[in-house]
């Protein structure tokens, strides 16, 4: 289960960063299309305040894989 829960983490985190193709394309509203009018507006503000929202969710999501490690092996335990 574990290579399972790594893979499964990174391609979260892979989702997140597609998103912004996927809601141009299909012109659905979401932080990825958020970025892009942002880019085209050169609002930079906007620009940072997305990609920390981006990669706090990556972040978080790498800690709940971290702690399903622990749930999943008993021989990992955290300290």
């Amino acid at each position: 289960m574990i290579p399972t829960v790594t893979i499964t983490g990174f391609l979260m985190g892979t989702m997140i960063g597609g998103s912004l193709l996927t809601e141009t394309i299909f012109a659905y509203p979401g932080i990825g299309r958020l970025i892009y009018e942002a880019v085209g507006k050169l609002d930079y503000p906007v620009l940072q305040g997305a990609f920390l929202t981006l990669a706090a969710t990556v972040i978080v999501i790498g800690i709940i894989v971290d702690l399903l490690y622990a749930k999943l092996d008993p021989r990992i335990k955290l300290t």
